[in-house]
């Protein structure tokens, strides 16, 4: 009689199996696409900013301008919508 076999699952109800099968598709992706494109560009803490000042540049500044930037207990860094002044 052939015995049955059961799939463990987490307390959360995930299937580790599932979940394993998912994470190796995905790394064969990208595998995948490096070999296509090419290992990912990484630049490097001490490569400067270019600045263009153009209009684009002052537009993504004017926005980021909307917000504050937050550190939780954890480090964890977010940014928060300032409020609106009317």
């Amino acid at each position: 009689m052939a015995e049955n076999k059961k799939i463990e699952h987490d307390p959360a109800g995930h299937d580790p199996a599932a979940h394993k099968r998912l994470v190796d598709k995905f790394m064969n992706a990208t595998d995948h696409l490096q070999q296509v494109f090419g290992p990912a560009d990484h630049i490097g803490e001490g490569t400067p900013v270019i600045h263009r000042h153009d209009d684009f540049e002052h537009a993504s500044e004017d926005d980021l301008a909307q917000f504050d930037v937050e550190t939780d207990s954890e480090g964890h860094h977010y940014g928060v919508r300032k409020p609106h002044i009317a």
